[in-house]
């Protein structure tokens, strides 16, 4: 005692007081994490509830909260716990550590078999089966699939149907047995008012309007109901803000679009599912997106432009190593480079082409096999078994029988392949034939825009819209001034490039669903749907601008270039295009006699029909 109060005594305060001071901020942080401890379990369902919602649109940000709440996972309930298992999973295959996700399923799967956590042991198989199928183990898959379809019977669980059954058509699609697929969207689709969470609805509705297209889609028909089943699937995911069932919505609605050359509006659907699709980095949707835009700017004739889009995609494929759709984008590749006179570029692609096709086609083919055989397996060991006690004689004659059944199937077989093949054949070259037509007998041959024929007939499609929706419509007609003197002074070449020249310059004006034609000689229209007055003579008044700035001596010669406007709005005495063509026309000659180079608004007088002038007056106006 007498030694320690002397060791007391030669300590200094200050010493004292540290050493207190240390004590209490050990025992008090002590206290502090028991607290914070007990909070994150108290919150652990809700936080799990919240990085469910975020799956698949902010993957990060669920990694992270996954590694956050790990720590108190062995504290809350068997259920809690299951469901960290599968948020974890789906994370680990979000960010490619799919053999992980794997081994943790299976872990759960033979560990957790308490009745109790049916529906989470039916969540795990829905997961594992969709894991196989991504990184193409469909043998595996379709083990799954045998357990899990019985389980959907038993779980009375809509969301684990919904995802379930979701599952079940997607591996069937991905088989090409779109029959199959269907039968059970049509199951999932007729739950579908008993569904109340945004997000399966949204799941639901895209999975059973993607099932009708595979199985509807050459019939044409069938295109206005599969247009607003995507329409409607669309919606649920907005509602749902589901980024990536958006995307694929808005695919389809686009994919129906250019089937009936609708691109305008197919390319505005499309940028925004490509936008959608890169939110969330998710590369074959993105790739998806981009075949489908470099098969718009085919069609309007953007070859660059689409063949960058497809290398851009094959990137992300050969990433990937999915050769269906490698197959996708080397045959419009070879397409493209064939019509850009890259020879040996477009043969490769072509032969890459075919080496991907008949790939796909022989998975698919085992896939269908697979699946029969797993699927008759116990009939098939009772045949096998009956089998082996019939008659020597008996087994050799139907033998020869099926062998001679097997021979006569595969000529049918060969036969019916070669002729579909024939007829594909054609149907693709009849179909490439009859847009080319349609495509020259639309365009104006020098300028490349359309010509007054499709001109007309396009903008009064888009009048009777305008008209039924009571907005307004609005039309620019010009026509250049002195043209014919260039022609007489430096040759039509010269007046050649003056026209294309006018065309360039205009095209970087008018907007997207503007209507751009040439209606003969140096006369042009621009029809601009749901546009006011006020805002065509802006754009008039821009265009005259443009003209007169046009640099001339690329063509070999100095001169200006000028242009006399007119600009008329619809009225609600106006049936067609024809009056309010006329009005503009006339407004155009009612500048070219002031002087010419004016923007002139039409006004009433202007709506009777013009008398036209001599060809030698109107040459040299």
């Amino acid at each position: 005692m007498e030694i320690l109060m002397l060791c007391l005594r030669r300590l200094s305060l200050g010493w004292l007081l540290k050493f207190l001071c240390f004590v209490f901020v050990l025992i008090f942080s002590g206290f502090l994490a028991a607290d914070e401890d007990s909070l994150l379990v108290s919150q652990f369902e809700e936080r799990i509830a919240e990085l469910e919602r975020l799956a698949t649109r902010a993957p990060e940000k669920v990694a992270t909260g996954i590694a956050e709440i790990s720590p108190v996972v062995e504290r809350v309930s068997p259920e809690l716990q299951y469901q960290f298992a599968l948020l974890k999973a789906q994370s680990l295959t979000l960010s490619g550590q799919a053999n992980e996700a794997i081994a943790l399923l299976q872990q759960k799967l033979q560990l957790d078999n308490d009745i109790s956590l049916l529906k989470y042991h039916t969540q795990a198989l829905v997961l594992l089966a969709n894991i196989y199928t991504f990184n193409n183990r469909f043998l595996d898959a379709l083990q799954v699939l045998h357990q899990l379809l019985p389980a959907l019977s038993k779980v009375e669980n809509t969301r684990v149907e919904v995802l379930g059954y979701r599952q079940a058509i997607e591996l069937f699609g991905l088989m090409k047995m779109y029959d199959e697929a269907l039968k059970y969207a049509h199951i999932l689709y007729a739950k579908l008012e008993n569904v109340q969470s945004p997000r399966l609805r949204c799941f639901a509705s895209s999975i059973y309007a993607e099932s009708m297209d595979n199985v509807y889609r050459k019939n044409q028909a069938e295109w206005p109901s599969l247009f607003k089943l995507y329409t409607d699937a669309l919606y649920e995911c907005q509602q749902a803000d589901e980024t990536m069932m958006m995307s694929v919505a808005l695919r389809g609605q686009a994919a129906l679009l250019i089937e009936q050359n609708e691109l305008i509006v197919a390319r505005v659907k499309l940028e925004r599912a490509l936008a959608l699709s890169l939110e969330v980095s998710y590369e074959y949707d993105v790739a998806s997106a981009l075949i489908l835009l470099a098969q718009v700017d085919m069609q309007e004739q953007q070859l660059i432009r689409g063949k960058a889009r497809l290398l851009k995609a094959l990137t992300m494929a050969n990433e990937l190593k999915d050769k269906e759709l490698l197959a996708k984008i080397y045959l419009p590749l070879s397409v493209l480079s064939e019509k850009l006179a890259e020879t040996t570029e477009a043969l490769n692609y072509r032969k890459l082409y075919q080496e991907n096709y008949f790939a796909v086609l022989g998975e698919t083919q085992s896939l269908i096999i697979a699946f029969e055989t797993s699927k008759l397996d116990f009939l098939e060991k009772e045949r096998q078994l009956s089998f082996l006690n019939r008659e020597r004689d008996l087994y050799l004659a139907n033998k020869q029988i099926a062998e001679r059944e097997r021979t006569n199937m595969l000529l049918f077989v060969t036969l019916l392949v070669g002729g579909v093949f024939f007829l594909v054949i054609l149907a693709a070259v009849s179909v490439k034939q009859k847009r080319t037509y349609k495509r020259l007998a639309q365009t104006d041959a020098l300028t490349g825009i359309y010509n007054r024929g499709a001109g007309q007939n396009i903008g009064e499609n888009s009048f009777v819209q305008v008209c039924a929706r009571q907005a307004d419509f609005s039309v620019i007609a010009f026509d250049l001034d002195l043209f014919k003197s260039i022609n007489d002074n430096f040759g039509h070449a010269t007046g050649d490039w003056a026209l294309k020249k006018v065309v360039k310059v205009i095209k970087s004006i008018v907007r997207d669903g503007d209507i751009f034609a040439r209606m003969g000689g140096e006369e042009f229209v621009i029809l601009l749907p749901f546009t006011a007055e006020n805002k065509a003579i802006e754009m008039a008044e821009k265009c005259r601008v443009a003209l007169g700035s046009i640099d001339t001596h690329h063509s070999g010669h100095d001169f200006t270039l000028s242009a006399s406007f007119g600009v008329t709005q619809n009225t609600g005495s106006d049936l067609s295009l024809d009056p309010m063509l006329q009005r503009a026309d006339n407004a155009v000659y009612s500048g070219k006699a002031q002087g010419g180079n004016k923007v002139v608004v039409a006004d009433k007088s202007m709506s009777k029909p013009f008398k036209p002038r001599p060809l030698s007056q109107r040459a040299h106006s």
